[in-house]
């Protein structure tokens, strides 16, 4: 990497041909793992946890090409306060920066894949395909001059766009223009999983719709300047709302958390309705004054202003079908059925 005056003048890469330097006005580092920032000088954030191996494969069975997953993306809260060298996180991490440690996680991944199928008795012709190259999450980012975090109110001036939440439905979030810039490389930008964000941002922003979305507002503001520190803001949002985006939550309606205030009974109010946080079970309720009792959704923004303080991730658990999240899709006579028995009557209306 060359550069002078903190801007990037020139990218050195080698191929067959050789060694030569590729000249630019403005860099935009896609790399996922914030390769051209971290060559550049510019500030970057290693994702301290590590990363868990993970592979799969396919294999023929009486017929069938079957899916076999060995690991999968831990939980967004593990990750607080674990790194690489942590006693406590449990198993090899891998940081995915490192060409020999990563080519040992292949090696990993496909012994894991081996034993599978000895255990199995299945042979090698049953294998029909598996994953080739290291199954990493998150490895490094930029140092953004923002950092945006699992505040699904928060908003930005400077917003390029709206990023939804995959794992559950309900959230969105405002990205703002400073998550793609440094603080020390005036013509660089990042763009998709090495965008800034907290940790647990992180895990929202790595996947493909965000990618989409950054790589296109960091594309624009290429073709308008070459020193993005003093990129003129209206006109990029003006650029990209010309081409279908949504900037700010507030031009889809989309309102900002209620204000609300706690019961002597420790209940607490929201607009006209009572929430209850029932401990044992696990679960937020909704007491209207009119009309009846509702079991809230995890997704609901309330479970943020209403639900335990202490443990915000709380999960709720789904009566009678043993699976976690979604509490909205009982049926209405369940949920009655359910609600009744808790105390909770229901309205004729």
């Amino acid at each position: 990497m060359q550069t002078e005056n903190d801007r990037i003048t020139a990218l050195m890469l080698e191929n067959k041909s050789g060694r030569t330097a590729v000249c630019a006005g403005s860099v935009i580092d896609a790399t996922g793992d914030a390769d051209i920032c971290h060559l550049s000088g510019e500030g970057t954030v290693n994702f301290t946890p590590g990363n868990v191996l993970a592979s799969w494969y396919y294999r023929q069975e009486n017929g069938v090409n079957n899916l076999t997953m060995h690991g999968y993306a831990e939980p967004p809260k593990s990750y607080l306060g674990k790194t690489l060298s942590d006693p406590d996180v449990g198993g090899k991490r891998y940081s995915g920066l490192d060409g020999a440690e990563l080519s040992g996680m292949v090696i990993d991944a496909h012994k894991n894949v081996l034993d599978d199928l000895l255990k199995r008795g299945l042979k090698a012709p049953d294998l029909t395909s598996m994953a080739a190259i290291p199954q990493v999450r998150m490895t490094r980012r930029i140092d953004g001059i923002a950092t945006p975090d699992e505040d699904n109110d928060a908003y930005y001036e400077d917003s390029i766009g709206i990023i939804g939440n995959w794992k559950v439905r309900g959230p969105s979030y405002e990205l703002p223009f400073g998550c793609l810039k440094g603080k020390k490389i005036r013509n660089l930008l990042a763009a998709g999983r090495c965008v800034a964000a907290t940790d647990l941002m992180w895990d929202l922003t790595r996947v493909i719709p965000t990618c989409t979305l950054t790589g296109e507002a960091a594309g624009t503001a290429a073709a308008m300047t070459d020193d993005f520190t003093a990129i003129d803001i209206p006109a990029l949002q003006a650029k990209l709302r010309a081409n279908g985006n949504v900037l700010h939550k507030s031009e889809l309606g989309l309102q900002k958390k209620a204000e609300t205030k706690k019961e002597p009974d420790g209940s607490r109010m929201g607009g006209k309705a009572r929430y209850e946080y029932d401990a044992e079970r696990g679960v937020l309720i909704r007491c209207p004054s009119e009309g009846m009792p509702k079991i809230m959704d995890k997704s609901s923004l309330v479970w943020r202003d209403f639900g335990p303080q202490d443990d915000p991730y709380l999960r709720a658990i789904l009566m009678g079908q043993g699976c976690w999240e979604r509490l909205d899709t009982i049926s209405a006579a369940e949920a009655e059925r359910v609600l009744t028995e808790w105390g909770y009557p229901f309205d004729d209306e």
